[in-house]
């Protein structure tokens, strides 16, 4: 009997010694104080659950997330679902100002601000529709115009997130020269089009001033003409006039 009360209570200290917590038992990637600021502000989205393990409602949406996780770990390489445990991680909650839970919330590409909340049922459809309509795809391209797809695991996140940021600052650097000769060409050629638009604008301006000119010139010499005209038919009309009453005769 003894023997048997001893099996007993070694496989009750056994069983308690392995057992987990519900949190514990999660595959989606856990954000810590450490490791949040090298996430939030990168170029990916980045969504977090705010959670505690005291928190009833936290652990009716354990498997729920833990779905949506799996849906788009292998879809979306440019999105990192986590979520980070607020209890022991109190500063990164504070930081941003999260006092009730759970809270599921969005950070878009390089920015440390909260881009969204999510406020609706804590189902998978709905938390994918809020996801599909906060996070378009992101489509990066070499300098060859080919997509640059990403080949991401949660298990190896830091080490290939330092090489995305290596080629990224490289096609930065390449985008930023190209853009620079690009904005120095269309300076250059505003100014040879501005002075074309100048030398074109005066010749046009002295063919107006010269053609008017001429108007000018030619009203003048028909109004003159047409004076003289006048002033000549009024003459021979008083003259034939004149010559009339001589001749004519008057009756006694």
């Amino acid at each position: 009997m003894g023997k048997f009360l001893l099996i007993l209570l070694i496989t009750f200290f056994t069983s308690t010694l392995n057992f987990k917590e519900w949190w514990e038992e999660s595959i989606v990637f856990e954000f810590t104080n450490n490791n949040v600021d090298n996430y939030i502000g990168s170029d990916k989205y980045i969504i977090i659950e705010f959670y505690t393990k005291w928190c009833q409602y936290c652990k009716l949406l354990f498997p729920v997330y833990e779905e949506v996780f799996k849906k788009y770990n292998e879809t979306r390489k440019d999105i990192i679902i986590g979520r980070i445990n607020c209890e022991f991680n109190s500063k990164t909650c504070e930081n941003f100002g999260v006092f009730a839970y759970p809270n599921i919330v969005l950070f878009i590409p390089n920015s440390k601000r909260m881009k969204s909340v999510f406020t609706q049922h804590r189902e998978v459809n709905f938390i994918s529709n809020w996801i599909n309509d906060n996070c378009p795809v992101i489509v990066k391209k070499n300098l060859k115009g080919k997509n640059i797809e990403y080949n991401i695991s949660t298990k190896n996140l830091t080490k290939n997130r330092e090489k995305i940021t290596e080629e990224n600052e490289y096609f930065k650097r390449q985008f930023i020269s190209i853009k620079d000769r690009l904005i120095l060409i269309e300076e250059k050629m505003k100014k040879i089009s501005s002075n074309k638009n100048k030398r074109r604008n005066n010749k046009v301006v002295k063919k107006i001033k010269k053609e008017e000119i001429k108007k000018i010139k030619i009203n003048s010499t028909t109004f003159l003409f047409l004076i003289i005209g006048i002033l000549l038919f009024n003459l021979f009309k008083q003259f034939s006039f004149s010559l009339l009453l001589n001749h004519t005769q008057i009756p006694d």
